[in-house]
């Protein structure tokens, strides 16, 4: 009997799935990983490079980790308590103001796109541990760790694997960097303080631009991760495009030349803290402490001490007018311009730059002014030899532009003192018309509104100089009166070169004109002396007495309408508002076409404007 074996089927267990493919990590093979960590190292060198651009921007400085004090420097940035962290607004004002180069929006909008939106890609398609690495970037690369740390908020929320579409992730990831957007640019700007309620609308929008830009950058980036099944190498081509836009905008429409000359005008030009003035009283204080400690003898004359310290103080000020603290920043901006001028002769700031140096050739230190306040003040308007260069090539080489007025007068008054009347006469017959005179392009119709192109192109290159144009033409204009009517038959030019060789503000000006007037009596010029030697003393009174008195004098000339209009600035000077603007109608009426009338006319303006608010 034969039985029937049966035959025992085991179940064959089923093949496991293929794991998910969920983001580049997903692929165990040796070649995807070596492709990851590859491209991973190149979007890495990339975005670096992005953030280089982006402190760069703000500094010149290329690569901040390598300055010299750069842990200080990222500490005042960081710093809650501080007042120099980075201020979103501030990004659109310094140095590139956006009012004078509205390309800057464009520029930092899509800057910002970048570099919040490459680091929450990297936590959705690199996981989250990997995208410190990028904010790790923003915060000591492009210095602005408060970005940073809020972009890592935005990581962690968008790597969260609850959130299955990628794309709604990467949107809430973004909620962190519109708080900040939002925080971060209440305050306004320490630099550039908005003025009007379209200036604070136009403020925001770069950060517009740059929550669209992340939007898209976002949404192509996870569209090509996705056609591509999660291979790597999905972030780097759009990385790429997104650093290649804003830097070809920039170099195209906004240029290298525009970011290192606002950063040499803010250190340099001559309203800059380069030259700060101010009160000598903190200074004092601290010399007398020091000396106080050295001697501490209590019956000591702390008011003896405090002369002696002013004089000391006033001896050392007309020293460093020529070996000094002053030589050595005067010497700085010189190098500085001139480095400017070699890397880029083209620019269209050479003639300010030129003006800058020009300014900072002429700068001297107001002594009388600190012997008799304690105040520390600069002036301009004593021109110095040295300065002749840079003045002859903005008139040789840029005549339209406004800093050739500026340039004449200097070079006019340089001119005058080497006896050479004649070239100066002709240098401010060319150059010191009404303001807006020499303007290349016609105003725009009443209630014509610019167009696209109009918004977005540079402003005037001396906009931001704030040059004092009418009074300086003003200036140019009784300078040019006073040289054509004061050719002097007998004595030459000696009398006017010899004028213009001395220094209002110099203790021995009064002293100086009173030899002067016994040098060259009877000449032309006298009775321009004898108004500039009435206008000497510091008293107001005394130069209102000796005025009244001058415009008695027979001798009085062609000085009698700036004799007139002295006493009148005077007496408003001394709260006589009313016979002032008797005065100022005086020379208005009495004398229409001397250099003196417009300003006489402002003045009678100014006057009935402050009559009508009381």
């Amino acid at each position: 009997m034969t039985t029937a074996r049966k035959t025992i089927r085991f179940p064959v267990p089923a093949a496991p799935p293929p794991p998910q493919i969920v983001d580049v990590w997903s692929r165990t093979q040796p070649k995807y990983r070596r492709r990851a960590v590859l491209f991973l190292l190149l979007t890495a060198a990339l975005f670096a490079g992005l953030g280089s651009f982006a402190y760069w921007l703000r500094s010149g400085v290329v690569f901040a980790p390598a300055m010299r004090g750069y842990w200080a420097a990222w500490w005042r940035a960081f710093n809650p308590a501080g007042e120099e962290q980075v201020n979103l607004t501030d990004l659109l004002v310094y140095p590139i103001h956006l009012e004078q180069v509205p390309m800057q929006i464009v520029v930092v909008g899509l800057l910002l796109a970048s570099l919040i939106s490459v680091p929450i890609l990297v936590a959705i398609l690199y996981r989250f541990p990997l995208s410190l690495l990028f904010t790790g970037i923003v915060a000591f690369v492009a210095m602005m760790p408060w970005l940073a740390v809020c972009g890592s908020a935005g990581c962690l929320i968008a790597s969260w694997r609850r959130i299955a579409f990628r794309y709604a992730s990467a949107t809430i990831g973004l909620l962190p960097m519109v708080a900040y957007f939002v925080v971060a640019s209440q305050d306004g700007s320490r630099l550039a303080p908005p003025t009007t309620p379209a200036d604070k609308v136009t403020l925001y929008y770069p950060w517009l631009i740059a929550l669209i830009g992340s939007a898209v950058t976002m949404g192509l980036t996870l569209l090509i991760a996705r056609l591509v099944n999660y291979r790597p190498g999905a972030i780097a081509p759009v990385l790429a495009v997104m650093f290649a836009v804003p830097w070809v905008i920039f170099e195209t429409q906004v240029g290298r030349d525009e970011l290192y000359y606002r950063l040499l005008e803010r250190a340099y030009a001559p309203d800059s803290r380069f030259f700060e003035e101010g009160p000598a009283e903190e200074a004092i204080e601290r010399a007398m402490r020091r000396e106080l400690r050295r001697d501490s003898d209590p019956t000591r004359n702390r008011h003896a001490l405090r002369q002696n310290i002013l004089l000391y103080m006033t001896f050392q000020l007309e020293a460093d007018q020529h070996l000094g603290v002053l030589a050595q920043r005067v010497h700085e901006v010189f190098e500085q311009c001139g480095r400017f001028r070699e890397e880029f002769s083209h620019s269209r700031y050479i003639p300010n730059v030129l003006y800058i140096q020009g300014m900072a050739l002429d700068t001297r230190v107001d002594v009388n002014r600190f012997r008799q306040e304690a105040y520390i003040d600069y002036y301009h308007d004593f021109p110095s030899h040295v300065s002749y260069d840079a003045w002859a090539a903005v008139l040789s080489n840029f005549p339209q532009s406004p800093v050739a007025t500026v340039a004449a007068v200097h070079t006019a008054k340089l001119l005058v003192r080497d006896s050479r009347v004649d070239q100066a006469i002709e240098a401010l017959q060319r150059f010191a018309r009404p303001a807006g005179q020499d303007s290349s392009s016609p105003p725009r119709p009443a209630g014509q509104r610019p167009g696209w192109r109009e918004m977005l192109d540079k402003k005037p290159a001396e906009a931001t100089l704030n040059i004092p144009l009418r009074a300086v033409v003003s200036e140019g204009r009784r300078l040019l009166d006073l040289l054509v009517n004061n050719r002097d038959t007998r004595y030459g030019d000696a009398p006017l070169a010899d004028l213009f060789a001395l220094d209002p503000r110099s203790t021995h000006y009064a002293s100086n004109l009173e030899d002067l007037l016994g040098r060259y009596p009877g000449s032309a010029l006298e009775d321009n002396l004898l108004l500039a030697s009435a206008l000497t003393p510091r008293s107001a009174a005394t130069r209102i007495a000796r005025l009244r008195e001058l415009l008695l004098d027979a001798r009085l000339n062609d000085a009698r309408p700036a004799a007139i209009y002295d006493l009148a600035r005077v007496l408003e000077e001394d709260y006589q508002p009313a016979e002032a603007q008797e005065l100022y109608r005086q020379v208005m009426e009495a004398h229409p076409l001397s250099p003196w009338a417009d300003d006489a006319k402002a003045a009678v303006e100014r006057l009935t404007q402050m009559a009508a608010r009381r």
